[in-house]
């Protein structure tokens, strides 16, 4: 699997679950802050049920969810989309700068992009970017 059929991968895995990156989690909190925290730890409770998900997704199965679920799950695919964008972008006609090594299948890059650069790497971005919504947004 190359980078570029990564990012077709994920494209049509996010289309599956289009408008519910933007179905936030409804959580009763009287703060913004205590708001984000709550949708934090949300996310925390619901994240082995969502690797499984990814699992099942990597696998080509239908993954069935809740509506929690699938927002969780649409933030993967969309911030595993923004990273599968920048490692398949050209290298001005070079060989890719970050190839895929020949063995991973794609349950395996699935995998680890979902999962693990989720809890890496993504996972701090998005709370970030709520963050930062929740600020200019109260």
């Amino acid at each position: 699997m190359t980078w570029q059929e990564l990012v077709a991968v994920l494209v049509t895995l996010l289309e599956r679950f289009e408008g519910q990156e933007d179905q936030i989690p409804v959580v009763s909190a009287r703060t913004p802050r205590e708001a984000l925290r709550k949708l934090s730890e949300l996310e925390a409770s619901t994240s082995g049920r969502i690797d499984g998900l990814v699992c099942q997704l990597s696998r080509g199965e239908n993954a069935v969810t809740t509506s929690d679920e699938a927002y969780f799950l649409a933030q993967r695919l969309k911030y595993g989309l923004a990273v599968a964008q920048a490692l398949a972008t050209p290298s001005a006609g070079r060989a890719p700068f970050v190839p895929v090594p020949a063995q991973v299948g794609r349950e395996s890059v699935l995998a680890w992009l979902l999962i693990d650069v989720w809890r890496s790497t993504m996972r701090n971005i998005w709370l970030s970017v709520l963050r930062s919504s929740s600020e200019t947004n109260p």
